[in-house]
């Protein structure tokens, strides 16, 4: 039996292609039903992030912040503390949108309660909910929502 080299069935750079691409065609459809402008977009939630916390986002930020509003489903894979809560933040950020509500699952308490402050140094109303936190009221908050 000939030794036969396995090679991964996609590179980082094929995935990264393909992400693009996905995106970019979820601009042009956005574009095209409801006239969607991602470069006005993108400066207003540069703008917002800047303004509430004095940093620039990343593009990757901004791009996976724009893929969410889009509706396309994201995943993030990066470093503990590379700011992966970001592009989560980002679209609450902008006028529009400041009475949507985002779910958050952390495991760690530890990392819920950080999120939680991040999200309320900025503006965006926060709470974390765990076993240690749970009570009725939560209860009947959740059922409105």
């Amino acid at each position: 039996m000939a030794n036969q080299s396995k090679a991964a069935p996609f590179s980082l750079d094929t995935i990264l292609q393909q992400a693009s691409r996905v995106l970019h065609n979820a601009r042009v459809n956005a574009t095209n039903a409801r006239k969607y402008d991602s470069t006005k977009v993108r400066k207003a939630m540069i703008t917002a992030f800047k303004d509430s916390t004095g940093k620039l986002a990343y593009d990757w930020q901004l791009d996976t912040a724009e893929a969410l509003l889009l509706g396309l489903d994201t995943v993030v894979i990066a470093g503990t503390g590379s700011g992966k809560t970001i592009p989560c933040m980002l679209p609450l950020l902008l006028p529009e949108n400041s009475m949507k509500t985002l779910v958050v699952i952390s495991p760690l308490k530890a990392l819920q309660r950080d999120q939680a402050r991040r999200f309320r140094k900025v503006g965006i109303s926060a709470a974390f909910v765990n076993e240690d936190t749970w009570s009725e009221g939560l209860e009947q908050v959740g059922s409105l929502i």
